[in-house]
């Protein structure tokens, strides 16, 4: 029989070969096929007209809007409901019209302004997707007409990769117009394009934007005229490190990081403290020093933060028993893996402050497995038992939350303390293998999904900056991968 193995070997690869691996399904493709739309540019440039109105849809539409306020109640409800019917709402006009001083109007615009446009939003952000997976160029004089409909950070986010992805430089006048948009996102989409099919050629329609009245719009000037290689962009950036917004606060001091090569460490017993010492040491190096070094051009940055950076334990405070504390003999770096010897009780954690945010962690136990958390939105104060809220680690219960300290979220609409179970049955790895978990907060809800396993949710949480953490419980524990996408 064992003369036989290989030639069966053989024969089943064979079979393999030609029938073919299950291949994973793409949620954007199957979305678009349903809806009639290829991805290519023919097919998405006819799916993004849709977004501007011809002259005679116009028309239509303004005398549909007219007809709510009719005398006749037969025709204010079918124009209600022609209204409500088409593919893309006219959100500009009823906006008008909610502001009309008709009551009737007034009112069945509000109405329709209310409609959840979510199916019709996940079309728009597969197309989106496509056009910059598949590299699709000429489309940027279409999709501008689309921007109105961007109302999440999901749909910006890929608005912003599309736009850069198809535009070019012939679409240089499209582009710079959007720079003179009343929206700011508008604004800062036109600035992301612009500088990738322009180049240089963007330098004079970007500069002016450094004083822009939104500090979306100068962070976005001040990124890409350092990917151009513009001096001009570091007292933007400086004077950003005072932003009251935390994603343009951070993205400010990772893009001068950048430019020098390296930060600022100061030494300070809380957040303000720190915070307010860096931007004293960046003022006084882009006042001296700054003026002249020479700067790592161009800004090369990636939507993910490296919390934790397979080296040392850099951005990173150790608490023992509610004290600030040494890490040495209770977290280590070998190898590229965030050792826990488990021989204290505390946690390490990040000693800057995130809001929304998705952060991605991988953990083992390298023993017979024991107790672990990771702790989320910690506040100012490090403590035994810091408010907060610990997504659980504890061998077969990965995914549980535990509210401390008087953290209070909501499970299911209901209020709860203190305990949150899981959804559903354990989904960690056997001891010894690497588990993966993705925890989402996001607008005062938190969930977790351990190994691609949605496990557990809370909302009505605090909307405030906290600290991410990692838990010694008296067990020894390794993390290899700790990664934030920060969401706002």
């Amino acid at each position: 029989m064992r003369r036989w193995i290989p030639q069966v070997c053989l024969v089943l690869a064979a079979i393999a070969a030609q029938v073919g691996s299950p291949a994973f399904a793409d949620p954007d493709a199957e979305l678009l096929e349903k809806h009639g739309i290829e991805p290519t540019a023919a097919s998405l440039r006819s799916y993004l007209r849709q977004f501007t109105p011809t002259a005679q849809q116009q028309k239509s539409v303004t005398k549909l809007i007219a007809q709510l306020g009719d005398d006749d109640f037969d025709t204010r409800e079918k124009a209600h409901t022609a209204i409500n019917a088409l593919p893309v709402l006219p959100r500009q006009a009823l906006n008008r019209a909610a502001a009309s001083s008709d009551a009737e109007v007034k009112w069945r615009a509000e109405k329709l302004l209310q409609r959840d446009d979510e199916p019709q939003q996940r079309v728009l952000q597969a197309a989106l997707n496509a056009i910059d997976k598949h590299r699709l160029k000429g489309l940027a004089g279409e999709m501008v007409q689309s921007f109105s409909f961007l109302v999440t950070p999901e749909l910006r986010s890929a608005a912003r990769r599309a736009l850069v992805t198809t535009a070019t430089a012939d679409d240089h006048v499209t582009l710079a117009a959007l720079l003179k948009d009343s929206d700011a996102t508008t604004r800062a989409l036109g600035v992301a394009a612009l500088g990738a099919a322009v180049g240089k050629g963007a330098i004079a329609d970007l500069k002016p934007l450094l004083n822009d009245a939104s500090e979306q719009v100068q962070l976005a000037a001040a990124r890409v005229l350092g990917d151009l290689g513009e001096r001009a962009c570091i007292d933007t950036l400086v004077r950003l490190l005072e932003s009251k917004t935390f994603a343009i606060e951070w993205e400010a001091e990772r893009s001068l990081r950048w430019l020098r090569g390296k930060g600022h460490e100061v030494d300070a017993k809380d957040e303000a403290g720190r915070k307010q010492l860096t931007l004293e040491a960046w003022k006084a190096w882009a006042a001296g020093e700054g003026k002249t070094a020479k700067l790592n051009f161009p800004i090369q940055l990636t939507g993910e933060i490296v919390l934790f950076n397979g080296i040392d334990l850099a951005g990173w405070q150790a608490v023992h028993d509610g004290q600030r504390a040494r890490a040495e003999g209770v977290w280590s770096v070998k190898d590229g893996v965030l050792q826990c010897s488990g021989s204290a009780r505390g946690y390490l954690r990040t000693m800057r402050s995130f809001r929304d945010y998705e952060l991605n962690v991988e953990w083992r136990w390298p023993g017979n497995g024991g107790d672990s958390g990771i702790w989320l939105m910690i506040g100012s104060n490090d403590a035994v038992q810091p408010k907060c809220i610990e997504m659980q680690l504890l061998h077969q219960k990965a995914g549980d939350f535990w509210l401390i300290g008087g953290f209070s979220a909501k499970a299911q609409g209901k209020a709860v303390s203190g305990y949150v179970a899981r959804k559903g049955a354990a989904s960690e790895k056997a001891l010894g293998q690497w588990n993966q978990t993705r925890i989402r907060v996001h607008q005062g809800k938190v969930t977790v999904t351990i190994n691609d396993v949605l496990q557990n949710e809370v909302t009505d949480c605090q909307h405030v900056p906290g600290c991410i953490a990692l838990q010694t419980e008296g067990t020894a524990i390794e993390f290899r991968k700790v990664v934030i996408l920060p969401l706002d």
